[in-house]
Formats: structure tokens, C-alpha cells, sequence
């Protein structure tokens, strides 16, 4: 399988040049920079330009062109505009219109590093002009020698174009300057795997997985490492694991680029966090829903989305214990807030069933059950909880509902069996167990099973 390089043209805006995006905070809530300014005259270049900055960095690109236009009606003389327009025009796939304004602001500055980056990329990616890309990204890094996204950019057309040791030799400059950035790392071990250099191919691309375990090009990169020395079965699993990360960034993208449109906005975190929680990204998800309840305090659904983080957590008893009891503090938190959550409801009863407390884990189950009466599993929890309180009417009850609702919930199968074998009626309790199927039977399992036959055959 041939390794597809990253493109170069998702802009980097500004490299080194950029300032950080002014950001309101909660208590100051966002003005609508959507719709024109009613008074543009009476505002500064500066102030539009700002305006842009901040529309930009939320993906409203239309807002953002807007602004920067008018800052350059008030200011035409001021390179930045032109070039920061240049990069919303690029963004929305208009080409033509981005060059002529990294053109321009080049024209209006011609020390001005960033618009010679950022056009060379331009043409390099539309064009398929190497030669002067690599002239613009020399002349920016002749300008502004520590720009590392010119000698990224450089480094991978070089690459790209099969010139694999000044590929090399710009990526080694950027690790050595930056240990942790995993992007040029990959990439240098991607120009020793062009060189056939499969040790140190190997190794670069190890580091980089390392330092970013999420970023697919690294595994894809290794994967042909091992693939090339004949280890094709871990070289498959690693380009499974590439295809994967892939496949999970496809699905991270809209809740991340709806974050970015609207940052303060708690449902946009939670939904985030939800997505980087089902994909076992913990740590992320764990800042995100941190994040919602941050913005508002009074937002359940991010205690409880956290509370199942804490619950998953802990390698030890003792920490297994104490993640425990910050999983129980914020489901209680979050039923406060919505007593109508069900999955709360039932992921308390679960924690606290673990715990030994099986009388108050069947009141949150029986809630669970009442809120979402069709699914199962919340059936099956309940059925258990009753088993082991002996109520076995109620856990027969609880187990037929839940099996009726999902017949593939092999635990309210085995429940049900227990509560037969229970009550003497060995008939019942096979027929129930070997609804199971021979291919998800456990050993406990098995001796149930083994155990009834024992008894009917008597």
C-alpha cells in the first residue's frame, strides 16, 4: 500500500507572527460579529482587523472576509490585511483571489515572511509548481530563518518530489529544534523510508507514535517499515490501526469545528468529550467535559459524561476506590441538576451494586427502567439487583421485560436461569441457560449448566 503524504495547503495562519486570538470570557458574552458593524466608519482598521481575527478563528470565513475588507478600505497600505484576507480566501477555495492577495501584501512588504509561505503553498498545491514554491519558502526562511512552517512546507515538497536528503535534512532541523513535534518527525521518518533506510525510518516513526498516539501517518508510516522487512502480519495491524485513527478523525471533525464556531458554548464541549470518550481518548474527553461544566455549573449532562470517565479509571483496588467515589459525587451532582437522567440513574445503581449497596443500586435501576422502559440492559441491571435480594417474583418480572426488549442480552439469560435454579425449577433454569449459546458460555456458566442436567437426570 503506497503512503499518501499530508497536503500542504490546510494554512497554518501566520507561523510565527500570529497573536493569540483575544477570546471573551463566560461572563462576557460573545458580540454578534456575524452582521456588519452598523457604524464601520467610526471603527478603527485595527478594530475591524480584530473583528476578522476573531470570525476566523471560529470558521466564519464570510464574516471574517468582511472585516478584513473593510480594515483594508481604511488601511490599504497595511500588509497584514491583505495577507490574513488571502488566507479566508484560500480556506473557501478561492484561488485566484487568495493569490492576488498574498501577492499584494508581499508587493505592500516585501520582508513580510508569512505571504510568501502561504503562497507558495498555493502554488505548490493548485499549481504543481514546485520550483517557485521552493524559491517563495526560501525566500521566507531567508526573511524569518526559525519559521518552521516554511521548513515544513519546504521539507515536504522536497520529499514529495523524491529530493529525499534536503528532506531529511529540513525535518532534522525541526525535531532538533522540537523534539515533541510528531508531524515533522513522521515526516522525517517517512524521507529515510524513502531512502529505504528502515532502521532509522523505524525509529523516527516510533518516537512520533509515541509523542502523538492519535496521529494516523505515523502508524501508516510504520506499517511499511514492517511491511518492507517482512513482518507483514504487526505491518497489517499498524495500517489497521492508521485506517482506524483516520476513521475516527472523520467523526471528530464536525464536533470539533463546531467547537471552534462556538467555543463558549457548553454542548459543544460535551459533545466532543462524548465522541473522544467512545473513542477511549480519556484525557481529552475528561478537559472537555471539564470545560462544559466551567462555562455552566449547572449543566448534568457533562457531570454525568465525567462521572463515566472516573468510573472506567483506576489499575489498582485502592484507585479503582477512588475514582469510584468521584464517579458517585458527580452523579449525584447530576441528578440534582436532572433527576429525569437515566443513564445516571442506572450507571449509580452499577457503582453502587459494586459496592455492596444492592437496596439503594435497585431504586436508581427501577428509576433508569421507568425513564427508558425499552432498553434492556437497564431491565437486566434491575433483574439482578432483585435476584440478589432474594425478591424473585420482581427479578423474573424484571428479566422477561429485558429480554423481551433485546433477546441478545445474554446476562438477563443467565439471571433468569439463576432465579429458576433458585426456586428448585432446574427445567426452567437449563431451557434459560442454553438460550445462551455455546459460543458465549463462561466456565461458571458451564458448571450451571452441567449442574441442572445433573439434577433433571436424577
Amino acid at each position: 500500500m503506497k503512503y499518501s503524504l499530508l497536503p500542504l495547503f490546510a494554512l497554518w495562519i501566520a507561523c510565527s507572527e500570529q497573536q493569540p486570538v483575544p477570546q471573551p470570557t463566560p461572563s462576557q458574552p460573545m458580540a454578534d460579529l456575524s452582521q456588519p458593524d452598523p457604524t464601520p466608519s467610526a471603527t478603527s482598521p485595527e478594530a475591524l482587523f480584530n473583528q476578522g481575527r476573531s470570525l476566523q478563528a471560529r470558521a466564519d470565513f464570510s464574516g471574517a472576509e468582511g472585516r478584513y475588507r473593510q480594515a483594508i478600505a481604511s488601511a490599504p497600505d497595511n500588509a497584514q490585511y491583505p495577507y490574513y484576507l488571502g488566507t479566508v480566501l484560500h480556506a473557501t477555495s478561492r484561488y485566484g483571489e487568495a493569490r492576488a492577495a498574498f501577492e499584494k501584501s508581499i508587493q505592500l512588504k516585501n520582508d513580510y515572511a508569512a505571504p510568501r509561505i502561504a503562497l507558495g503553498k498555493l502554488l505548490y498545491d493548485v499549481d504543481g509548481n514546485a520550483d517557485k514554491a521552493r524559491l517563495l519558502l526560501e525566500e521566507a526562511l531567508s526573511l524569518a530563518p526559525h519559521a518552521t512552517e516554511a521548513q515544513y512546507t519546504l521539507g515536504i515538497i522536497q520529499l514529495r518530489e523524491g529530493l529525499s536528503e534536503e528532506a531529511v535534512n529540513l525535518f532534522s532541523q525541526l525535531v532538533k529544534s522540537d523534539s515533541s513535534n510528531a508531524q515533522a518527525r513522521t515526516q522525517l521518518g517517512l524521507a529515510y523510508l524513502q531512502q529505504n533506510d528502515l532502521v532509522r525510518a523505524q525509529e523516527e516513526l516510533q518516537r512520533a507514535a509515541s509523542t502523538a498516539p492519535y496521529y494516523s501517518p505515523a502508524y501508516h508510516g510504520l506499517g511499511q517499515t514492517f511491511i518492507r522487512q517482512g513482518k507483514v502480519d504487526v505491518g497489517q495491524r499498524l495500517l489497521q490501526r492508521a485506517q482506524q485513527l483516520e476513521e475516527e478523525a472523520t467523526q471528530l471533525t464536525p464536533h470539533q469545528n463546531s467547537l471552534r464556531q462556538n467555543p463558549n458554548q457548553p454542548p459543544a464541549h460535551y459533545n466532543l468529550a462524548s465522541m473522544y470518550a467512545r473513542f477511549g481518548r480519556l484525557r481529552e474527553a475528561a478537559q472537555h467535559f471539564s470545560q462544559a461544566i466551567t462555562l455552566d455549573s449547572t449543566y448534568a449532562l457533562a457531570y454525568q459524561g465525567l462521572g463515566n470517565l472516573y468510573q472506567r479509571l483506576g489499575s489498582t483496588p485502592e484507585s479503582r476506590a477512588t475514582y469510584a467515589g468521584r464517579a458517585r459525587a458527580l452523579y449525584q451532582r447530576a441528578l440534582q441538576l436532572n433527576p429525569q437522567l437515566a443513564e445516571t440513574h442506572n450507571n449509580l445503581g452499577l457503582l453502587l451494586h459494586s459496592t455492596g449497596d444492592v437496596a439503594t443500586a435497585v431504586e436508581h435501576y427501577e428509576k433508569a427502567a421507568e425513564l427508558e422502559p425499552q432498553a434492556g440492559f437497564y431491565q437486566a441491571n434491575l433483574s439482578r439487583g432483585h435476584f440478589e435480594l432474594k425478591q424473585y417474583d420482581s427479578a423474573r418480572q424484571a428479566a422477561e421485560r429485558a429480554i423481551q426488549a433485546d433477546p441478545s442480552l445474554n446476562g438477563a439469560h443467565e439471571t433468569l436461569g439463576d432465579i429458576y435454579a433458585a426456586q428448585g425449577d432446574w427445567t426452567n433454569a437449563l431451557s434459560a441457560w442454553e438460550n445462551i449459546g455455546s459460543q458465549n458460555t463462561t466456565e461458571a456458566l458451564d458448571q450451571k449448566i452441567a449442574q441442572a442436567r445433573s439434577h433433571l437426570s436424577q
